[in-house]
């Protein structure tokens, strides 16, 4: 698998993360993350209000 790079919410939203990660072995394999930008921020906002049911 290619290498692919998500935004993720953690510690209960508190931080919004990007994250670089891998298959390795049927794995996914986590290569880097760091704070998220302005704008991916506002991507993961957006996703939060139009997109997440909460399940």
């Amino acid at each position: 698998m290619p290498r692919a790079v998500s935004i993720s919410c953690a510690l209960g939203f508190l931080a919004v993360l990007t994250v670089a990660h891998a298959g390795r072995g049927g794995a996914a394999r986590v290569i880097g993350f760091r704070h998220a930008s302005r704008q991916e921020k506002e991507l993961c906002d957006a996703w939060l209000e139009n997109e997440f049911d909460g399940r």
